[in-house]
């Protein structure tokens, strides 16, 4: 990772004071940086904050999805307690 932050700077030297940005990469997609087991545990974290237990294959399942799918699915059959606009 050290490696992709160095190369967004141009370093003068060994190290630079006050590195000169170069270039930003975003990468939203999960194309550069696998981010499927972050959002993963994330919504498992939520659902748990909730008081109910994620589903097992939960990260399989939220992977390319709407986030307002990947609710759902995270709750289960808890998700029919909430609304999409409270």
């Amino acid at each position: 990772m050290a490696r992709v932050f160095a190369a967004l700077f141009e370093m003068d030297g060994i190290m630079a004071t006050t590195p000169r940005l170069k270039a930003v990469i975003f990468d939203l997609d999960g194309v550069l940086v696998d981010t499927s087991s972050l959002h993963g545990r994330a919504w498992a974290g939520l659902v748990r904050s909730l008081g109910y237990q994620p589903p097992a294959d939960l990260e399989e399942r939220v992977r390319g999805i709407s986030r307002i799918a990947s609710l759902k699915i995270a709750l289960g059959a808890n998700a029919a307690k909430y609304s999409e606009t409270s």
